[in-house]
C-alpha cells in the first residue's frame, strides 16, 4: 500500500462502510452510506490520505522553516507502516533508513553547535545523548503534533515512543536529503522543533 491508498473498509448490516480517517487519532471513523461502496472505498481513502499529507506538509514546513522540493521524501519520513512507496520511491523498511540519515545529520549539527560554543567533549556527549535519546525525540514529536501524520499499519495501531522518535529522525533525514545536505536547513529545523537553542 502506498500513499495513494487502498481499500480499508468494513461493512455493517446497513451497507454502511466505515473508513478509517488517518487524519484523526483515536480510532474515530468516517461513516458513509452509499449503494456503490466498492467504487468509493479507494476514492475516500485516497482523498483522506491526500488531505492528511497536505496538512502534514504545511504544518511540518512551518515548524521546520524549510520547504520540501520532493514531497515523496517527506511521505517516506512519515511512513512507519513497514514496506511502502511514494511516487517512484520504494522503501522496504518504512522510514527506518531515512531515520538513520536524520540521526547522523542531527548529531553533526549538535557537534558543530557545541564546537562553536567552546564546550568540552564530556559536556557535548551529555548534551547529544539528552537531545537525541528516544525519550526526548518522542516528547519533541508529540509537542509538535507529528503523531497525527504518521502512517501506521492499521487503524488500531498507536504511535509508540520508539515509532515517534524514529519518525522525528526520519523527518530530519528528509530535510537533509531534500536540501542537498544543507546543514543550515537542518539547524533551522532543529531550532523549530526545540532540539537546539
Amino acid at each position: 500500500m502506498g500513499w495513494s491508498g487502498s481499500p480499508m473498509s468494513t461493512f455493517d448490516h446497513n451497507r454502511s462502510a466505515s473508513f478509517p480517517n488517518p487524519a484523526i487519532q483515536g480510532g474515530r471513523q468516517i461513516l458513509l452510506k452509499c449503494p456503490s461502496l466498492a467504487r468509493l472505498d479507494c476514492e475516500v481513502v485516497h482523498h483522506t490520505m491526500a488531505n492528511k499529507f497536505i496538512q502534514a506538509k504545511i504544518d511540518l514546513e512551518t515548524i521546520l522553516g524549510y520547504s520540501f522540493e520532493d514531497d515523496d521524501i517527506l511521505r517516506e519520513a512519515l511512513w512507519a507502516a513497514g514496506p511502502g512507496s511514494a511516487g517512484t520511491r520504494k522503501f522496504l523498511e518504512g522510514n527506518k533508513m531515512l531515520a538513520l540519515v536524520g540521526d547522523t545529520a542531527m548529531k553533526t549539527i549538535l557537534l558543530h553547535h557545541s564546537y562553536t560554543k567552546g564546550r568540552m567533549r564530556g559536556e557535548t556527549d551529555r548534551a547529544m545523548q539528552s537531545a537525541l535519546c528516544n525519550a526526548n525525540l518522542n516528547n519533541v514529536g508529540r509537542a509538535n503534533a507529528v503523531g497525527q501524520y504518521i502512517v501506521l499499519n492499521n487503524i488500531n495501531s498507536t504511535v509508540s515512543k520508539n515509532m515517534m522518535a524514529t519518525t522525528v529522525e526520519a523527518v530530519f533525514g528528509a530535510v537533509f536529503e531534500d536540501s542537498g545536505m544543507d546543514l543550515e536547513a537542518m539547524r533551522r529545523g532543529m531550532i523549530g522543533f526545540g532540539l537546539l537553542e
